[in-house]
């Protein structure tokens, strides 16, 4: 969602609007309007939005709405990585940090917080990388793949928090 859209809402008025006219219900994570289901998945970034008065809306972001009476201020994490489970439960404030260390790994190595490089002399090499509050953590280049798990294992291990999710990743 584009920040112009979540500024717009901050006025009292939209947010009135917003919040008499839909329901939320945090049991199926679905938004409904006159008893009926609204919002479809975006075909790209799998999460449901709600058309409202001319522009789309993240489901995830009226849920935070309708259960604390305000916008929130930065994402709405999934806990489960789900992008449709709109559930209550399976939902959270987060800021951009929080929720980027909560997404499955995109790393060429398949491992989050892994990357891969290719070398002439050396062949594939794998370093550990974490980055926290703007200071980032690196391991010396390895060869084994699972040698730099174990090293990442390790490290997190001191300063893992809850959105820090290593459980939906493809690790060897």
């Amino acid at each position: 969602m584009k920040k112009e859209k979540c500024e717009s809402l901050s006025n009292a008025a939209n947010l009135d609007k917003l919040i008499h006219s839909y329901n939320y219900n945090p049991e199926t994570g679905e938004v409904t309007r006159n008893g009926k289901v609204v919002g479809s998945r975006h075909k790209v970034l799998g999460y449901v939005e709600v058309y409202v008065d001319g522009r789309n809306y993240y489901a995830h972001r009226l849920a935070h709405l309708a259960m604390t009476g305000h916008w929130p201020d930065h994402h709405v994490d999934h806990i489960n990585g789900i992008k449709d489970d709109n559930t209550w439960s399976n939902l959270r404030a987060a800021t951009v940090d929080q929720n980027n260390r909560n997404r499955p790994s995109r790393a060429a190595s398949g491992a989050k917080y892994i990357r891969s490089r290719e070398t002439k002399s050396m062949g594939t090499r794998y370093q550990v990388e974490i980055t926290r509050n703007g200071a980032t953590l690196r391991s010396d280049p390895v060869s084994d793949l699972r040698t730099a798990i174990a090293t990442r294992d390790s490290w997190m291990t001191g300063i893992m928090d809850e959105f820090d999710n290593l459980d939906h990743i493809n690790d060897v």
